[in-house]
């Protein structure tokens, strides 16, 4: 069986936060992400908390795009 990465180390790697600034972006305190990470135990309130992080960066990043290729047709158009 292979173990799963622990989401709070992915999620921190993968944004380049520390705990603590993960904890502030989903409203935990520094203590209650480092004990999850101690004893590998994450509650679901804190699980769900980092998967709509999760989403939420997803779709800022949709955005993003979105509004890039608005700016990139109103050039074309105006061309």
């Amino acid at each position: 069986m292979i173990e799963q990465e622990n989401i709070v180390k992915r999620v921190c790697r993968e944004y380049g936060l520390t705990y603590d600034q993960l904890g502030q972006e989903v409203g935990f305190s520094k203590s209650a992400i480092n004990n999850a990470m101690v004893r590998n135990d994450i509650s679901r309130q804190l699980e769900q908390s980092i998967l709509l992080f999760l989403r939420v960066k997803e779709l800022e990043k949709k955005q993003e795009s979105i509004n890039s290729f608005k700016e990139s047709l109103k050039g074309f158009l105006k061309d």
